[in-house]
C-alpha cells in the first residue's frame, strides 16, 4: 500500500457529495460496473454451487446501495454496513438491510456470511488492516473475502503521466498494488483465488475529453451533457453492446497495470 498523511477531517470533507448530485448518486452508475457486480454475482453463486438464497454477504462500505441492491433481485440474502448519511437514505430508499453504524467486531456473530464484498472502500480507509481484523472473523471457513474498485499504484497513468486524477488524497488516502494484497492475504491467512488488476483510466480520459469539450463550447458547437458510459442503475438488464463495452474493460485490459485491482481471498 502507498498511504497518505492526511488530516481524518479534510478525508471526510472530501468525500461529502452536495446535494446537487445526490440524486445521480443513488440512480446512476457506470455501465462497466453495473455489468461487474453481476459478474462477480455470478461468480459467487458458480463458487458455492447453491442457490442466491443460501449464500448470505456482507457488503462493507455499501455506499449507495447500487450492489446490494442488484444482489438483492437475484435473491441473495445480503446485509451492509456503511456508516456515512447516504448509507442511511439508500437503506430508506429502496428496502435494504444496510447499517448506519460503525463497523465493531461484535456487530455480527463470527462466522455467519459466506462472502465478505467490498468496493471502491479500502482506499479510503486509514486503517484498511483494523478493518479486514473485524471482518475477517465474521466469514466462515472456506468463505470468499472479496475486496475490489481500489485504484491500482502501478496503473500506466500513474507511471507513465503521473497522473491522479481523482486518486489524489485527501479523497482517496491509499493505493494498492497486487503485491500489497497479497501482504493482506498472508497477513490474515487467506488463500488467495483471484488477484489482479483491471480496466483503463477511464477518469484520466474523461479528463481530457472535458478539456476538449470546453475548447468546442468556446466555438459554439453543442455538446450532449450526458455521459454515455452512466446509466439508471435500476435497469437490471444491461444491453449487448452496454456488455461487450464491459467485458473489453474488464477482460483486455494490459495485465498488472489496470486501474483497479480485484482481490478474492479463501478463509482456511
Amino acid at each position: 500500500m502507498v498511504f497518505a498523511d492526511v488530516d481524518e477531517n479534510a478525508v471526510h470533507a472530501k468525500n461529502v457529495y452536495p446535494e446537487s448530485k445526490l440524486e445521480n448518486y443513488y440512480k446512476d452508475e457506470t455501465v462497466y460496473t453495473l455489468y461487474f457486480y453481476d459478474f462477480t454475482l455470478k461468480r459467487i453463486k458458480e463458487y458455492f454451487n447453491r442457490d442466491a438464497g443460501k449464500i448470505r454477504i456482507l457488503d462493507f462500505g455499501g455506499g449507495s446501495g447500487i450492489f446490494m441492491r442488484r444482489a438483492q433481485a437475484q435473491g441473495f440474502d445480503i446485509i451492509g454496513v456503511d456508516y456515512s448519511p447516504y448509507a442511511k437514505k439508500a437503506a430508506k430508499l429502496f428496502n435494504l438491510k444496510l447499517l448506519n453504524t460503525m463497523l465493531t467486531p461484535d456487530l455480527f456473530e463470527k462466522e455467519s456470511f459466506e462472502v465478505v464484498f467490498s468496493h471502491a472502500t479500502y482506499e479510503h480507509l486509514n486503517d484498511p488492516g483494523n478493518i479486514t481484523e473485524m471482518l475477517a472473523p465474521f466469514l466462515k471457513k472456506d468463505g470468499l473475502f472479496i475486496i475490489t474498485g481500489v485504484p491500482n499504484y502501478n496503473t500506466a497513468t500513474i507511471h507513465l503521466f503521473r497522473n491522479f486524477w481523482r486518486n489524489m488524497p485527501p479523497g482517496h488516502v491509499n493505493f494498492w498494488t497486487k503485491s500489497s494484497l497479497n501482504n493482506l492475504a498472508r497477513k490474515f491467512k487467506f488463500e488467495v483465488k483471484v488477484n489482479r488488476t483491471y480496466g483503463y483510466n477511464v477518469w484520466y480520459i474523461q479528463e481530457k475529453l472535458n478539456s476538449i469539450k470546453k475548447l468546442l463550447e468556446s466555438e459554439n458547437v453543442v455538446i450532449p451533457d450526458k455521459n454515455p458510459l452512466y446509466v439508471n442503475s435500476e435497469n437490471l438488464e444491461l444491453t449487448f453492446l452496454q456488455k461487450i463495452i464491459s467485458r473489453i474493460y474488464f477482460d483486455f485490459s494490459v495485465p498488472r497495470v489496470g486501474q483497479s485491482v480485484e482481490f478474492w481471498g479463501i478463509k482456511k
